[in-house]
């Protein structure tokens, strides 16, 4: 009797597990020092070999924040005014990692990839310039795969720029399908 040996497709060893998530972000450095906490979201999708510890995947993020009301001075006659802080939005695009530390509980988050940022002024301020910019940025942080398909991550984002220092740091709730 003859025996053959045909190995599994490669689509039974490989799961694709898509996320979303959705929690505050807290600036820090240059950016904290203007900005209060704000809204992150991020949605990624891992590809993942279920006898395997890790697992690689691509994340796209967004970051809004409100940066502070500042005076605007008025002169002779004209009374001094509160405008409302600019705009300050980021989207990233990343190349994701995950290792899973403990069983398939508790997992470390890793990454490289890039972040466009821009600041949109008020509609009353005097100057209507939008700022932009696109910086390299690298993560890092600790994940929780909860009860069900939840899952709860903190994050450290730093954005590589050139003159300021920015760091992000989200905290999320996710749902894994």
């Amino acid at each position: 009797m003859l025996v053959l040996s045909v190995p599994n497709p490669l689509v039974g060893q490989v799961w694709l597990e898509p996320a979303v998530a959705v929690g505050p972000t807290i600036p820090l450095g240059d950016l904290g020092t203007m900005a209060s906490m704000g809204l992150g979201a991020n949605v990624f999708v891992m590809v993942r070999n279920p006898n395997a510890r890790y697992a690689f995947g691509l994340e796209g993020s967004f970051h809004h924040f409100q940066l502070d009301s500042v005076v605007q001075f008025g002169f002779d006659t004209t009374p001094s005014r509160i405008i409302d802080g600019p705009i300050s939005n980021a989207v990233g695009a990343m190349i994701r990692y995950e290792y899973n530390i403990i069983d398939q509980r508790f997992y470390a988050v890793g990454g490289v990839g890039m972040y466009f940022r821009w600041i949109t002024p008020d509609r009353e301020a005097t100057v209507n310039a939008t700022i932009t910019s696109r910086d390299v940025a690298a993560q890092a942080g600790l994940g929780y795969r909860g009860p069900g398909r939840l899952s709860f991550e903190i994050r450290v984002i730093n954005l590589f720029t050139v003159h300021e220092s920015e760091v992000l740091v989200p905290v999320t709730v996710g749902l894994r399908f």
